[in-house]
C-alpha cells in the first residue's frame, strides 16, 4: 500500500519551477487556498459506482453529462462467480460489500449509505479526508457526485469473516474531462454479528488526476515522465534530478 503515495513526492526542480513561475498572491490566499482544498479533497478521492442487485456476472451501462459536458457513459459490475460465499463471508455481506463497491451518482443512498454503521469511518484514496458517521458521510457521497461521475468494476475479491477487499477499474468524469481505467483497491470491515459496514478504505493513485488538473497538470505529468524514464536509464536519476548527500 505505501506505494500508492509515493509518485507524490516532488524533486526539488518542481517545486522551485512551480514557485518561481507560479508565486503565491499573499491578497486571495486565503480564499483561493479554502476553494482549491475542498476541490482537491472530494476531487480526488474515490468514488462509488452503481451495482444490480444480482450477485451474478451482472453489469450495468449509463450515461451522464457533467456541467453540460458530453454525454459520458460507462459500466460497473463484479465478479460473474461468487468468489467470497465459500464460508469465510456470508452472501448477505457480499451483497452488501458489491453494493457498496459499485455505487455511484444513480444510487448512492441504497447502495452506499443504508449499507454503513452509525459508527461508520471512512478515508479516501488518496488519504486526504477523513470521513466520522452516517450523517458526515451522507454529505460527502452528495459532494462526491456533484461534481463528478463514476463507473466501477471490480476485479478481483479477497474475504474473510468480518472483512472484504477488492481491486477495481473506475472510470470518472471531471469538469477537466474524463478519465479511464484508474486502478484501485478497497478495503472493507464489518461490524461484528452484523451484516453493516463500519470501516471503507479506498487506495487510488491520484498522479493520472492531478495530470488533469489546471495550472500545474502539465508539470505534474513532466515530472513523473521525468521519474519514470531517469529510472530506467543508463545515466540515473541522480544525475537529472539531483542525488541524496
Amino acid at each position: 500500500m505505501s506505494s500508492i503515495n509515493s509518485e507524490r513526492r516532488c524533486p526539488p526542480f518542481f517545486a522551485f519551477f512551480v514557485l518561481r513561475f507560479f508565486p503565491p498572491s499573499s491578497s486571495s490566499s486565503s480564499s483561493s487556498a479554502t476553494s482549491s482544498t475542498k476541490r482537491f479533497r472530494f476531487g480526488f478521492s474515490f468514488g462509488f459506482n452503481a451495482m444490480p442487485s444480482s450477485l451474478a456476472s451482472s453489469s450495468s451501462s449509463s450515461s451522464s453529462s457533467l456541467n453540460g459536458g458530453s454525454a459520458f457513459t460507462g459500466t460497473t459490475g463484479a465478479p460473474a462467480s461468487a468468489s467470497c460465499a465459500n464460508g469465510t463471508l456470508s452472501e448477505s455481506r457480499l451483497k452488501k460489500a458489491r453494493e457498496v463497491m459499485t455505487c455511484n451518482q444513480d444510487n448512492w443512498r441504497e447502495g452506499c449509505l443504508n449499507n454503513y454503521d452509525d459508527d461508520f469511518y471512512y478515508v479516501d484514496g488518496p488519504g486526504l479526508t477523513e470521513v466520522r458517521g452516517k450523517k458526515q458521510m451522507e454529505r460527502y457521497l452528495r459532494n462526491q457526485f456533484d461534481f463528478s461521475r463514476q463507473f466501477l468494476t471490480v476485479k478481483e475479491e479477497t474475504c474473510a469473516a468480518d472483512s472484504y477487499v477488492a481491486t477495481w477499474s473506475l472510470d470518472m468524469l471531471l469538469s477537466t474531462g474524463p478519465l479511464r481505467n484508474l486502478s484501485g483497491i478497497s478495503t472493507l470491515k464489518f461490524k461484528p454479528d452484523s451484516d453493516t459496514i463500519i470501516y471503507h478504505r479506498d487506495y487510488l493513485a491520484d498522479g493520472a488526476i492531478t495530470e488533469n488538473s489546471p495550472v500545474v497538470g502539465g508539470l505534474v505529468k513532466l515530472q513523473r515522465q521525468t521519474y519514470t524514464s531517469c529510472m530506467q536509464s543508463d545515466i540515473g536519476c541522480a544525475k537529472i534530478l539531483g542525488g541524496v548527500k
